[in-house]
Order: C-alpha cells, then sequence, then structure tokens
C-alpha cells in the first residue's frame, strides 16, 4: 500500500501518550488510550498486507517485522533484571517472560490483577497489548477472507464484539481490558474502513472532509487528557469504555479522510511523523526502563511519579537510547529472520530466565530468603483467578469444599482476603461451609450493599456473618446496620476486628533492618488497643443479643505487635496485609467465634 504520512502521525500521537502516562506525570490521565489508537491502526493495516492466500508469508512478514527487537526487549529486561531486583521479584519477571515469549502476556497479566494494579514488580506489562496483537494476526485470514465473501460479516463481528466488552465491563474490567475477543472490534473498525472506504492518496479537497479529520484528531489528542477509571465497571467511566470508543472512531475517521495537508506539513506533523517511525521501538523500550530505573525493593511496579527533574531527564535519555538500539535490531535484523531463529531465540530466553532463578535465590542467606517469601506466603486473590469471569453473576464463593449446610460467611474488603483461608480451615474443622464475598469493596460500595448480603444470607441459608476490614471509616455503623437487618432475619453478626496496621512495609523494614540497621515499626498492644478505642466502644454498644465482636490484636501482640513468627517469617505481606503465616496466628481466635456460634446454635439463640 501507499505511504500514510498520516498514519505515522498517529502513531506518534499514541506512542507519546502512552509513554507520558507511564512516566506518571499526572499530565495525561488516560494515555492508555494510545494502545485503542494502535488496534486500530493495526485492523486498517492487516486488511491492506494480507493477500487472500498467502497466510504463511503474510505470518512471516509479520514475525519478520515484530519478533527481532520483541525478543530483544524480553531478553534485555530479563538480564537487566538479574542484576538490579531482589530473587523475589525476578521471579516475577521469570513468569512474564515465559508468557511473553508463548505471546499470551495479556493471559499471565488478566491472570495476575488490574492492568493499573501496581502491586506486582512488572516491568514487562506493556507487552499484554503486543499479545493481542499477535493474536488477532492469527484471526487475520480466516476473518478477512469471510469478510470478503460476506459484507456484512465484520460489521456484525465489531458490534458483537463492541457489545461484550462494554457488557464484560460492568463485572470485570480487566477481563475487557485483556482479553483479545473483547477487543477485536477496535482492529475491526479499522478493517472495515479499509475495506469500504477508498485509501486517500492526498489530503481531503472538500471543506467537510478537512473539518471532520481536524475534528478527528482533536478528539484522538485531548481524551487522553480526560479522567478514566480503568477499574471502575462502568461503560461510562470504566476501560474499554465510551472514551475507548469515541478515540476508536475518531481513529477510524482520520484512516477513512487523512489528514490535512497543511497539518502533516508542519512542523508538529513532521516531529510526529518522525516519532511514529520509531513507535515500535519507543514503546517496547520506554516502560522497562521507567520500571527498572525506579526499581525499589517490595514496592512492586514504580513508574514516574515523583521523580526530580533529574531524574526525569535521565529516564528520558535512557528512554531515547533503548530506543535507537531497538530501532536498529528492529531494521537490520528483518532480513536474518527465519521461524526457527525465532524458536530459537525464545527457548534461549526461556533457558536464561529459568536457570538463573535458583541460583540467585540462593546466593542470599537463609535470613533474607525468609523475608522475600513473604510475597508468596499468600493465598490466590479473592476467590481465585478465573472466579469472576467463569461465574460473572456470582458475587460469592463457596471456600471450604463442603457441600452441606450448615454455612457461615465471610465478608470484607482485603484484609478479609488475608485471612480467609485460615478461617475457612477453621470452620471446616467446626463442619461448616464458608461463603466469601467476591467484591472487594462490600458494604462500601452502594451496589453490595447491606441488602444484597441479608439476600445472599437468607438464600444459602448462612448461620452468622462473620465481617472483618481494615479500619476503615465508619466500620462500627456498618457494623450496627448489617447487625440490624440480619437480626430481622434470624441471622447472627460477628465482627472480628481490625489487626494492627503498621507504618511502614513489613518485609522492605526487615529486610533494611537486616542489611543497615534500620528500625522496626514498633506498635504496642496498648497503644494500638488505644488507637482503636472509639470504634471498640462504639461496637460494644451495639444493641442486640445476637452481635459478637472479637478482638484479633492480642493474638499478634504480647504486649509488642509481632513481625514475624518465632523463625523469621513476616507475619504482613506489606503494611497490613497478613501472610498466610501471620493468619494461622487468628486460627485460636476464630475458633472461638465459630465455636460460639455453634453453641449459640444449639442453644436455639
Amino acid at each position: 500500500m501507499i505511504y500514510r504520512r498520516d498514519i505515522q502521525i498517529l502513531r506518534g500521537v499514541a506512542v507519546l501518550a502512552v509513554v507520558m502516562f507511564h512516566l506518571d506525570s499526572g499530565l495525561v490521565r488516560s494515555g492508555f488510550l494510545g494502545v485503542d489508537v494502535f488496534f486500530v491502526i493495526s485492523g486498517f493495516l492487516m486488511a491492506h498486507l494480507y493477500e487472500q492466500g498467502s497466510a504463511a508469508e503474510f505470518y512471516v512478514r509479520r514475525a519478520r517485522r515484530l519478533l527481532p527487537a520483541y525478543f530483544a526487549t524480553i531478553l534485555a529486561t530479563v538480564v537487566m533484571s538479574m542484576l538490579i531486583v531482589l530473587p523475589i521479584e525476578y521471579r516475577q519477571v521469570v513468569e512474564q517472560s515465559l508468557f511473553a515469549t508463548a505471546f499470551s502476556a495479556n493471559i499471565g497479566y488478566w491472570l495476575q490483577n488490574s492492568y493499573f494494579s501496581k502491586a506486582e514488580f512488572n516491568p514487562l506489562l506493556h507487552l499484554w497489548s503486543l499479545a493481542v496483537e499477535i493474536q488477532f494476526y492469527l484471526l487475520v485470514p480466516p476473518l478477512l477472507t469471510l469478510a470478503r465473501r460476506r459484507s456484512l460479516f465484520a460489521p456484525l463481528l465489531m458490534i458483537l464484539s463492541l457489545l461484550a466488552c462494554m457488557a464484560v465491563v460492568t463485572v470485570s474490567p480487566k477481563t475487557s481490558f485483556f482479553l483479545t475477543p473483547l477487543r477485536v472490534w477496535q482492529f475491526l473498525i479499522g478493517v472495515i474502513i479499509a475495506m469500504r472506504l477508498e485509501t486517500p492518496t492526498a489530503m481531503p479537497k472538500s471543506l467537510g472532509k478537512a473539518s471532520a479529520s481536524a475534528f478527528c484528531l482533536l478528539c484522538v489528542i485531548s481524551i487522553p487528557f480526560l479522567p478514566i477509571d480503568g477499574d471502575a465497571t462502568s461503560m461510562i467511566t470504566g476501560h474499554p469504555g465510551l472514551a475507548s470508543v469515541c478515540v476508536c472512531l475518531a481513529v477510524g475517521g482520520i484512516l477513512a479522510f487523512g489528514l490535512p495537508r497543511m497539518f502533516e506539513e508542519s512542523s508538529p506533523g513532521r516531529a510526529l511523523e518522525k516519532i511514529g517511525d520509531w513507535s515500535y521501538s519507543i514503546y517496547l523500550a520506554h516502560f522497562p526502563v521507567i520500571v527498572l530505573f525506579m526499581y525499589l525493593p517490595f514496592s512492586g511496579t514504580s513508574t514516574g511519579a515523583g521523580a526530580g527533574a533529574g531524574e526525569m531527564a535521565a529516564l528520558v535519555g535512557l528512554v531515547a537510547g533503548g530506543s535507537c538500539l531497538l530501532y536498529q535490531v528492529e531494521k537490520r535484523n528483518r532480513s536474518l529472520f527465519t521461524p526457527g531463529r525465532a524458536g530459537f531465540a525464545a527457548a534461549f530466553i526461556i533457558a536464561v530466565a529459568v536457570a538463573a532463578g535458583p541460583a540467585l535465590w540462593l546466593a542470599y542467606p537463609i535470613e533474607e530468603r525468609r523475608i522475600f517469601a513473604a510475597w508468596t506466603d499468600r493465598a490466590a486473590y479473592r476467590c481465585g483467578k478465573t472466579f469472576r469471569v467463569l461465574h460473572p453473576m456470582q458475587d460469592f464463593c463457596e471456600i471450604t469444599g463442603i457441600e452441606r449446610r450448615p454455612g457461615l460467611m465471610l465478608v470484607g474488603n482485603s484484609h478479609a482476603d488475608s485471612i480467609r483461608s485460615s478461617f475457612a480451615r477453621v470452620a471446616a474443622s467446626h463442619g461448616y461451609r464458608v461463603f466469601f464475598s467476591v467484591p472487594n469493596d462490600p458494604l462500601v460500595n452502594p451496589r453490595f450493599g447491606v441488602d444484597w448480603l441479608v439476600a445472599k444470607a437468607k438464600a444459602e441459608h448462612v448461620e452468622t456473618v462473620f465481617l472483618h476490614f481494615s479500619p476503615i471509616d465508619d466500620l462500627a455503623g456498618i457494623a450496627e446496620r448489617v447487625g440490624a437487618r440480619l437480626e430481622a432475619e434470624g441471622i447472627r453478626t460477628a465482627l472480628l476486628m481490625p489487626v494492627p496496621v503498621h507504618g511502614a512495609h513489613i518485609p522492605a523494614a526487615l529486610y533494611k533492618n537486616l542489611k543497615t540497621g534500620d528500625a522496626l515499626p514498633e506498635v504496642t498492644l496498648d497503644a494500638f488497643r488505644e488507637r482503636q478505642a472509639p470504634l471498640t466502644a462504639r461496637v460494644r454498644a451495639i444493641p442486640s443479643s445476637m452481635f459478637r465482636y472479637y478482638d484479633l490484636a492480642p493474638a499478634l501482640c504480647d504486649p509488642n505487635c509481632r513481625l514475624t513468627d518465632e523463625d523469621g517469617h513476616p507475619l504482613y505481606f506489606d503494611k497490613g496485609h497478613l501472610t498466610l503465616t501471620g493468619a494461622r496466628r487468628l486460627e485460636a481466635v476464630f475458633s472461638l467465634a465459630i465455636g460460639d456460634n455453634k453453641i449459640a446454635r444449639e442453644l436455639g439463640d
């Protein structure tokens, strides 16, 4: 196809939006929409580049274009991580590199967490979009063959994908974000335009077309500055949502109408065109450079937030240097590429990444390895990695595996999540099954309020609802409202009081103390109880014979609140969330609380 300067300008705008978002300056608040721009462009180009009946040649051309720099990025990130990060974070890099070399990074991150979570160390997070694009390429030959034979096929498939995307975002935003079938509609916008509209060989002649293309460019440039909540379960404010649809349609408008010649030939247009020429290399290089440069042990994915002027200048320089290196790889190795060499590159990366892990781990003394292990000393998030997708309409999961009644319910935020395995184990030993809340903000989010909880407790014939939260505002009020409603239904309520929360990331503080002698955070049982006194007073005053509360702090404080067990294993994996080791220290309290429930049931309370 003919050279399209407007496409290169769009690529330049898109990659700048993504890079500025990851630099975390706060200016480009939704720069992740740049990826949506790339997807529409990719669909447009694939419709032009694929020739029917030559699927093998199509795949070889795509592989030569993408894979040399792609594999170089993964290998460089693995090697630099060996030199820079601690073993526990390196383990995460290894897992990411395995998914990435299998072109399934989007699946790996979907199984992990939201794109917008920074809890994990993810220097290869940006490769999720390349995985989606490569997976789309697998669909190109059959999809375009059907689209050319049936004129309505592509529009109908686009509509179905878009509707599915909008529906799923109201249940699991990360699923709509990461999974290819729910992103296909973006590629298909480009495909449909390429197939239905004549490619402009010059900029629009009519005033109407010029105005339309200028308006579309304004939308593409301005929408990423708007605030969008990527974790919101809303088609309006979430992502992919209304903003994504608008950006994609605007990109489609530019692909259909082109850009005004005056803008293309202006200095900004020429600059954006040049950035667009380098956009693939810039995209590949920028994120690992930022994350590795900003790395702090136990701090997850740190981007440019808080970087000073000097650090920001260094980051920009390093991104530019890395982009230059990858651009040379991208250009010079296309002619050397073969499928066999690609397979060797993938195998080499996997071998290097996996082989280095044990050696790096054993290089540290046992005391440090115990601290590192806090990251993995916890159960899978909430009800498991895939529960929300496999059971999109269910707000509770059963976590004991016991199929018979009676039942208990554990409801709370992430602090409840950190104790659920120990709670379920104790409940099962008493003969109870346990239902756990899927949403992370029950009774705080109006969507999952008291009515929602009462209805589920009645439907499952639950005897007691156990509440456990971090020290959130109005916890006593929540407990009182829940207790009153449940009492009216003959269901008991038990509040497991908050556990001590510290002012520092515990594994990080333990590691610093071990390496440099920095003081550890200190909290005593008396000080914690004094801080919690207003909550305790309000809870004690709740007028209900079917309400109980249980103090968890004494199990962790004697009288100083412990940070590790007797063997040095951390009780927390951050400031306030208990590890499995920490949660086990609460099992005697759980047994008492569940035993009280059993006694009350037997007495007919």
